[in-house]
């Protein structure tokens, strides 16, 4: 959220939200962290795009992450 926040508040227009609450910026973080990416908060620089990606891959990664490790669990018990 923090990394929105700054490419927001140093680049405005990054995004085409309204801006008026710091909520926008979370709801955006976390619809692309979960790649559901509604289109209602779009990026609209370079650098916000390469932000989004770089949000949306964490969030695949971390899924990754967690099935791994509880596959790895449940796979060594037997």
């Amino acid at each position: 959220m923090s990394l929105v926040a700054f490419c927001d508040l140093y680049m405005p227009g990054s995004f085409n939200s309204s801006g008026n609450s710091d909520m926008e910026l979370v709801y955006y973080t976390l619809i692309t962290l979960t790649t559901a990416d509604y289109g209602d908060i779009t990026h609209q620089l370079p650098l916000a795009q390469s932000l989004a990606m770089l949000i949306a891959v964490t969030g695949q990664f971390y899924v990754a992450v967690v099935v791994a490790i509880l596959v790895g669990k449940y796979a060594g018990k037997n």
